[in-house]
């Protein structure tokens, strides 16, 4: 049997066969590596896309919250600005009221006069008129206390 290998790899024709069946070979087996290279490259660009849409959908909706939150602040800007102008009306109206206040304060102050002490002479003259007053003229009673005497 060696001696029948022997011969049959010795002829020329098998052995350029034998190479060319290597070459199919390994052109084979690159194309078969290559074609499991290229669908693992599909999928993972086809995960990279899906990625990528889920990026966009990101972008956008980060988007809209921008504008919304733009908007939020320019109205709060808006009423920040309002409100300074609000307290800032009311601070000086309270200024001038208070000072209103002080001025009239001041006015009632200055009419008050203090109450003159009266003497004794005059706190008993006083007392004496009022009941010569009503010795002459004596204080009518109310019409509920007549109904009761009755």
């Amino acid at each position: 049997m060696p001696a029948f290998l022997l011969s049959f790899f010795s002829s020329p024709r098998t052995i350029i066969v034998i190479v060319i069946l290597i070459a199919l070979g390994g052109a084979y087996y690159k194309y078969n590596s290559l074609q499991n290279d290229l669908e693992e490259e599909r999928a993972a660009l086809k995960v990279e896309m899906d990625k990528n849409a889920v990026l966009r959908d990101n972008i956008e909706t980060l988007t809209k919250v921008n504008e919304i939150n733009s908007k939020i602040i320019e109205q709060q800007t808006k009423s920040a600005k309002t409100t300074v102008e609000t307290i800032g009306r009311l601070s000086n109206e309270l200024r001038n009221s208070g000072k209103s206040f002080t001025e009239i304060q001041s006015r009632i102050d200055n009419i008050k006069t203090a109450p003159v002490p009266l003497t004794p002479y005059l706190v008993e003259a006083i007392n004496g008129i009022q009941e010569e007053r009503t010795k002459i003229n004596p204080p009518i009673a109310p019409a509920s206390a007549l109904k009761e005497k009755k």
